[in-house]
């Protein structure tokens, strides 16, 4: 996915031209924390271990033994810290809270602090059940357990003060028996899960915890077959560990996603995991095209928007924004590009490459940058260009990359996203904190020339009720991507109007609108269609015909239940007059000749529901409204 190309597409004849491309990367490289000892069963080496490269091929990045101050790791938590970009350890065996702080470097380092702290620094008497950071530096646990119900708490770290407390909320049948074993951990993007329990734990997805309003909610998602003493989150997954403090040291990974929970493997490096948190570098971008101004037959100015933002727990060094505009139009196609940040985007004061040109300096801020980790570690620019020898018919796919690390030379962790095209909502649309997942990597395009129209299938519009009208259509599969269709309206089908907008969606075909006309005349409908670029068409006219006063049209029993009635005062019909029913989508639900004042139509298929009853003769309608409701 992470992969730098310059894809022209050529209509009639397609052509793809790709040039050279990044090496496969990540937008995110999560590192595990684990607390506990260095061999599987050991309670008394006690050390706290940075695992690189979790997940494919396992290494100590760091091994920093604390035996002293230490002596055995039971009743001890570890978290790392994203406001401070530290370590600490919460030592709770004398029933107080004694936090030891351990600054490894970050982002420009990882080692083991030269000096330990032998004596904590801070000390208050809350004694938490669990020790987690938020983004902010705050700490999380949770407490009181009664019933289905316990508290949820946001700690300050330095002082154990509670800053805001309310009510969590677990399933009647999904109770954990205790909350004295288990984790919780709160990934960048302020997710929460929680593994708790004796014997086995129960694993749940915790929302509504942060906000005023209401109680949190402990969303069950499955069982574990042993006890989960440590959870954290790793490359857009959770890792739930564990161990029977022998010779068993366990983990098993659940994918957030896809929400699969993988088998049971052995916990990385031997290591007993007592406790985890983990340090995850990570970075997204967006980019869209703003606009274009058309100069001549095969120039424009082009105009695009770029965000990003860290999206891990850590500072990243390093950080850059590339963007490559020769890789998109060619070198000798691109002049006066500049770069300008967005007012208001720019909290952490990067400075601009004033040297950017897109063309032989692609780096659009100076070197040796930091991006907080905070939730002001974003920033947004506007980049600008004159493209020449554009091609008639063409689509230019544009694609930026956001990097950076952490680590010393020769032992840095990157990371490294392409852009998906949208605004900053395409960051992550998963929403699992990995911005590089499949499908999240769309480059932006611009269109230049006549592009292939949009393909209407099918378009129809029919009166729900005496004003509601129901316009729906189909369309092809579109080339280019669309954003919206704005059904616009008419009663004289010469001057035109808008009666609402549907916004597009790539995977979908059919849509509709309801809209109130407050009239009985005739209006004509047509959908205009408009795909990214601003390129706009029309769809064909239908209309709703005008309601014919002096036909009545009776539905009994209404609402009804299995079986209607339908009477019409009208004695002189054609051989083509028909019945039809319809739903409040503008499905038609039942279609039969109508050659007679009434007949019985068998409703007992239907969902419980409003249908329109119509019956269409010569070109003319009559409808009614009747409510479907089964006893």
């Amino acid at each position: 996915m992470i992969k730098r190309f310059k894809c022209a597409v050529i209509f009639i004849v397609i052509v793809f031209v790709c040039a050279s491309a990044f090496s496969q990367s990540r937008a995110i490289s999560s590192a595990i924390l684990n607390f506990g000892s260095n061999t599987c069963g050991n309670n008394t080496n006690v050390e706290f271990t940075l695992i690189g490269k979790p997940t494919t091929a396992p290494y100590a990045m760091a091994n920093c033994t604390i035996n002293p101050p230490f002596n055995n790791v039971y009743s001890r938590f570890i978290a790392y810290n994203p406001k401070d970009n530290a370590v600490y350890i919460n030592d709770i065996q004398s029933n107080d809270s004694r936090l030891y702080i351990y600054n490894m470097g970050l982002p420009l380092d990882y080692s083991c602090p030269a000096i330990m702290p032998m004596t904590p620094n801070y000390l208050y008497p809350y004694v938490p059940n669990n020790f987690e950071f938020d983004i902010n530096g705050d700490v999380w646990s949770i407490r009181n357990l009664s019933g289905n119900d316990a508290i949820i708490e946001r700690i300050d770290e330095a002082t154990g003060t509670v800053l805001f407390t309310k009510t969590l909320n677990f399933p009647a049948d999904n109770v954990p028996n205790t909350l004295f074993s288990g984790d919780i951990v709160i990934i960048p993007n302020g997710r929460m899960y929680l593994a708790m329990g004796d014997n086995y734990c129960k694993f749940f997805e915790v929302t509504n915890y942060a906000t005023a309003v209401g109680n949190a909610t402990a969303n069950f998602i499955q069982d574990m077959p042993k006890p989960c003493y440590g959870i954290l989150y790793l490359n857009g997954a959770i890792q739930l560990c564990g161990t029977d403090f022998s010779s068993t040291c366990y983990r098993y990974n659940y994918d957030i996603p896809s929400h699969v929970m993988g088998p049971e493997l052995p916990f990385q490096l031997g290591l007993t995991p007592v406790d985890n948190s983990s340090i995850s570098p990570s970075v997204g971008i967006s980019e869209r095209l703003l606009g274009s101004t058309n100069v001549n037959t095969s120039t424009e100015d082009i105009v695009y928007e770029i965000y990003a933002k860290n999206l891990g727990n850590v500072k990243l060094a390093n950080f850059n924004v590339l963007g490559d505009l020769a890789a998109v139009f060619g070198a000798g196609n691109v002049s006066a590009a500049t770069a300008t940040i967005i007012a208001g985007t720019n909290p952490t004061n990067l400075i601009l490459n004033p040297n950017y040109d897109g063309i032989t300096d692609v780096k659009i801020f100076l070197d040796n940058q930091v991006l907080t980790n905070m939730v002001n570690g974003y920033v947004s620019i506007q980049i600008r260009l004159r493209a020449t020898n554009l091609i008639n018919n063409t689509i230019y796919n544009s694609t930026a990359f956001a990097l950076g690390e952490i680590g010393k030379l020769g032992l840095r962790i990157p990371v490294i996203d392409s852009s998906n095209n949208g605004t900053i909502t395409a960051l992550d649309p998963n929403a699992d904190g990995d911005a590089g997942d499949i499908n999240e990597n769309k480059p932006t395009p611009y269109y230049f020339g006549v592009i292939l129209p949009v393909k209407f299938i099918d378009i129809k519009a029919a009166r729900i009720n005496k004003d509601l009208h129901n316009i729906k259509w189909t369309i092809a599969t579109p080339a280019i991507p669309l954003s919206k269709f704005e059904v616009e309206y008419s009663e004289d089908n010469a001057v035109w109007k808008i009666a609402g907008t549907v916004a597009a969606d790539e995977n979908k075909n059919t849509y509709h609108l309801n809209y109130t006309a407050y009239s009985t005349n005739t209006f004509y409908y047509r959908v205009r269609t408009y795909e990214t670029s601003g390129k706009n068409y029309v769809s064909t006219i239908v209309m709703v015909n005008k309601i014919v006063e002096g036909e009545n049209i009776r539905v009994s029993p209404n609402p009804a239940d299995g079986l209607i009635n339908v009477y019409s005062s009208e004695e002189i019909f054609s051989d083509s007059r028909r019945v039809y029913m319809i739903d409040v989508s503008g499905k038609k639900v039942y279609d039969q000749p109508f050659l007679k004042q009434n007949m019985d139509i068998n409703t007992s298929t239907l969902p419980n529901g409003y249908y329109v009853v119509n019956i269409a003769d010569r070109g003319k309608i009559v409808s009614t409204q009747v409510l479907i409701k089964h006893k």
